[in-house]
């Protein structure tokens, strides 16, 4: 049985933990504040893994302040109120 960690570790790069949670290594990523050029490649390798990415609100758009990679059956539980 293949396990996965349910939150992703911070690696230093938001497109390795992108991949890692594309790869089903790890639950889910997020995380706020990262430059367009420092998420576009991680985004993609999800997005062609079948990995949802929205912003924090469950919108499908990327934008990097706000950054959110799940498989469906995580993103499509409801999020706490912030």
């Amino acid at each position: 049985m293949h396990r996965t960690q349910p939150i992703s570790p911070m690696h230093g790069s938001a497109v390795l933990d992108l991949y890692l949670a594309a790869d089903g290594q790890v639950g889910a990523f997020w995380e706020q504040d990262l430059s367009l050029y420092g998420i576009a490649a991680g985004v993609l390798i999800a997005a062609e893994a079948g990995v949802a990415t929205t912003d924090f609100k469950g919108n499908p758009s990327v934008f990097p302040s706000q950054v959110l990679a799940a498989n469906g059956k995580l993103l499509n539980q409801p999020l706490p109120a912030a």
